[in-house]
């Protein structure tokens, strides 16, 4: 019955063993803050390392109960301000999260029409990043080297509005009289905030 009459021992020593006072915890958590505080992101790996440096000092002071409730209770508190939410609020986080936007791509390049035919292009614009936005985008026909704008290429539609993920069509058409040479369909495409372009070149041969 030695064994046994040991083991009530133990678990009376236990329950009767001092708590560490709330002092002591308030200092060991804000220590503990304080060095985990240059990486945001490292604080509990940083607040765990500091607590198991005090933890043995304690365990001397009051037993290793003792120094089991003043280390745990330390540990909690700077974990706790060490949440998801904090983080990403912080200005560190906030400049590592990429930025919502959207991209914007013509196709196809260097078609040859001849007069009186029609091509088609596509313009794809791309989300990136969680972008959920909608975009207008406007379509023209230029010349670099000017010219008789009557005798231009048309293109239809002009204005086309899309949320994104999209593809939107342009149909460019000549006829007997459009000047031959090298185009360029222009797209500006633009949500309010961002503007996005594309040049993509085409011949007509006469």
């Amino acid at each position: 019955m030695k064994w046994f009459r040991n083991d009530r021992v133990d678990e009376r020593l236990r329950a009767e063993r001092p708590k560490a006072p709330d002092e002591l915890v308030s200092r060991i958590s804000k220590a503990t803050h304080l060095g985990a505080r240059p990486s945001t992101r490292r604080r509990p790996a940083l607040a765990l390392v500091l607590a198991a440096g005090l933890f043995a000092t304690l365990a001397g002071l009051g037993g290793v109960g003792y120094a089991k409730d003043a280390v745990r209770n330390a540990v909690n508190s700077v974990t706790a301000h060490s949440s998801a939410p904090a983080v990403q609020d912080s200005p560190v986080a906030g400049n590592s999260y990429p930025t919502p936007k959207y991209k914007a791509k013509t196709t196809p390049h260097h078609t040859k029409l001849r007069q009186n035919q029609s091509g088609n292009f596509t313009t794809t614009l791309i989300p990136k990043n969680g972008y959920t936005g909608t975009v207008t985008c406007t379509a023209k026909v230029v010349k670099s080297s000017g010219g008789d704008v009557s005798r231009y290429p048309t293109v239809s539609p002009t204005t086309q509005t899309s949320p994104t993920p999209t593809n939107l069509q342009w149909s460019v058409s000549t006829n007997s009289n459009t000047a031959g040479g090298t185009y360029l369909l222009k797209v500006v495409c633009s949500d309010g905030t961002t503007t996005r372009h594309t040049n993509t070149p085409f011949q007509v041969k006469t």
